[in-house]
């Protein structure tokens, strides 16, 4: 059984934390963060093996640098990491702010939970990037929400050791094999318009993005709106992602409204909605591109 190491600390998720947040959390530890972004990381020392920002250990693939605008992850640069140096020492605190397949798989092979094995890398790329059907990666994803590492790397033993999983993960994971299926149904009754490269589609109830490039294989962007929830100030949430025929485009280059990205996926969530209708959202993305990237 996978046990969780007493210095794999939880903390709470948003998008940005600062060095000072960090620190004033931690005053005496040495610190290595998995899989979010540490505000001013780009700044530091960069080497494939992760980012040293002040005396932070990054091992994250959040940084807006141009190495890490392709399909990487945290855990690709913590196999690197510790093929190169080993695990690391006990002294550092690793700290995780969610508990996605990527924070799951960078943190536990930093601290030798786990080996450092291509397989989870390829996990790791098909749930961040190409939302390829991927064992391990669909289990991770499942259970993020529960924000339980010792049940989640509980259940990861057993799928890996062909075992059992505990009935809950495998309700949770049912949804999330409804959810590919859903995508499948959608994309086969031609329910994504195409304009440009982009598809788009308006929902009732949003789903999995990541899901979706895999399933449009010709796709430039693809383009999601659903309504944002009771009480909110704006009207949608649209979500954007590169498809597999982006070529050169990077999300962060773009001037969309509302919008808050990574280099290959955002959504107008980060800024609580808009009120931009979907067919025109997508008008500006495409005006965009062409500004942008003019050929």
């Amino acid at each position: 059984m996978f046990k969780v190491p007493d210095n794999v600390i939880l903390i709470d998720e948003k998008s940005v934390y600062t060095y000072s947040e960090l620190k004033e959390m931690f005053p005496d530890s040495k610190l290595c963060i998995c899989d979010f972004y540490l505000q001013g990381t780009e700044k530091g020392e960069f080497s494939k093996e992760g980012i040293t920002y002040e005396d932070v250990l990054n091992i994250d693939h959040h940084a807006p640098i141009k190495q890490m605008y392709k399909n990487i992850s945290s855990t690709t640069i913590a196999i690197d990491y510790v093929k190169k140096y080993g695990v690391i020492s006990s002294d550092y605190m690793i700290i995780i702010n969610h508990t996605d397949c990527d924070a799951v798989l960078s943190s536990m092979i930093m601290t030798g939970v786990l080996e450092p094995r291509e397989i989870y890398n390829f996990a790791a790329i098909s749930a961040d990037h190409t939302g390829a059907e991927n064992e391990i990666a669909d289990i991770l994803q499942a259970l993020q929400e529960t924000r339980d590492l010792p049940f989640i790397m509980e259940n990861l033993y057993y799928n890996l050791n062909d075992e059992p999983i505990d009935t809950k993960a495998e309700i949770l994971l049912e949804d999330r094999k409804e959810s590919r299926e859903e995508v499948q149904r959608l994309v086969d009754d031609g329910a994504f318009s195409e304009q440009n490269g982009i598809y788009y589609i308006t929902l009732d109830e949003k789903i999995e993005s990541e899901l979706v490039p895999e399933y449009l294989p010709d796709a430039k962007l693809i383009v999601m709106a659903s309504p944002m929830s009771a009480g909110s100030k704006r009207k949608w949430e649209i979500k954007v992602r590169l498809g597999k025929m982006a070529g050169d485009i990077i999300l962060r280059d773009l001037n969309i409204p509302n919008f808050g990205c990574r280099w290959n996926a955002g959504s107008t969530d980060r800024n609580g909605g808009t009120d931009v209708e979907p067919e025109e959202f997508v008008k500006i993305v495409y005006s965009e591109i062409l500004r942008v990237y003019k050929n």
